[in-house]
């Protein structure tokens, strides 16, 4: 093939715009941290959930954490299997590789 890039400055682009990829992601996710959303909570994992936002951000929920702004005393769903209910959940925290939240219903 003609012209074609030498297989190390393609492997350089791609490492390049990978990085780039990570830090833009980063930054958008950062804007709504603190912000709450509507959520759909997917498979369980561990003591918790994956929970995927109205803009399809995930977010990682500890199911040990009881939500806020929630009364405990008469709700005995807690210890039910949540996969696939639709919560809110409060954006606390935003990382490279994850983001934690907490459900507040």
């Amino acid at each position: 093939m003609r012209d074609a890039c030498p297989y190390n400055e393609i492997k350089k682009r791609a490492k390049m715009m990978k990085e780039l990829s990570s830090e833009v992601g980063l930054n958008y996710r950062k804007k709504f941290e603190g912000e709450t959303f509507n959520s759909v909570l997917e498979k369980k994992k561990g003591n918790g959930y994956t929970a995927l936002t109205d803009n399809y951000l995930k977010i990682e929920v500890n199911a040990d954490e009881k939500p806020e702004l929630m009364s405990w005393e008469n709700d005995k769903t807690w210890d039910t299997d949540l996969s696939g209910k639709l919560r809110l959940v409060k954006l606390l925290n935003v990382g490279k590789n994850r983001n934690r939240g907490i459900m507040v219903n």
